[in-house]
């Protein structure tokens, strides 16, 4: 799928957080590659990755994923998005101006809010 990237923080090192992807349905089942990376600093990492999923939300993706036990499992932080978009939405919260901004899926890009 073009554009699809997964979009979430861990606590330890994003490396070994992956090192098992093709048997974790939170990666898809499948190997994962690491685009982008961001430490968190005098914020809340979870409300930071709240206000990003918030900001794609239109652009989540809608799959139900079933594990090797057979248990159905949604993920929850995987947005087909440019990843230029996702950088941009990204320096928008940084900066604070991101309240003035949507994402509009089928233009597959941030763009003023209307007011």
């Amino acid at each position: 799928m073009p554009n699809l990237y997964k979009i979430g923080f861990s606590r330890g090192e994003v490396k070994k957080r992956i090192s098992n992807a093709e048997k974790d349905p939170t990666y898809l089942m499948a190997p994962v590659k690491v685009m982008d990376d961001y430490k968190v600093y005098n914020a809340h990492p979870s409300k930071v990755e709240a206000l990003i999923h918030r900001l794609f939300a239109s652009a989540r993706l809608d799959l139900t994923q079933i594990d090797a036990k057979g248990k159905d499992y949604d993920p929850s932080e995987w947005f087909m998005v440019p990843l230029e978009e996702v950088q941009k939405g990204i320096e928008l919260i940084v900066s604070g101006d991101v309240i003035y901004y949507n994402y509009d899926r089928q233009q597959e890009k941030l763009v003023p809010a209307e007011n």
